[in-house]
């Protein structure tokens, strides 16, 4: 099993939302366990050595990305404004 990332756990903790978009630092079992039953997932696949990704997975990836855009610019400027690291 792969050790938990950033404390995904504590960042979804509470959340109503419908899905969870993730890059593939949150790739792992435990965090897509965490996912299961309350949120539909929404984490890049990885690819593993000698595991190339399937063509869904490769969709998959190229997908979220698009919808995460939006959001990841709103990030920028706010930090862009308030001068913060």
């Amino acid at each position: 099993m792969l050790a938990r990332t950033h404390r995904f756990e504590a960042m979804i903790k509470g959340s109503d939302a419908q899905r969870v978009l993730a890059d593939k630092a949150y790739t792992s079992e435990a965090n897509h366990a965490d996912l299961r039953g309350k949120h539909r997932g929404g984490i890049l696949h990885k690819a593993g050595r000698g595991r190339p990704l399937c063509p869904s997975q490769k969709r998959f990836n190229k997908l979220i990305p698009k919808q995460r855009f939006g959001v990841e610019q709103c990030f920028g400027k706010i930090l862009r404004l308030f001068g913060l690291p």
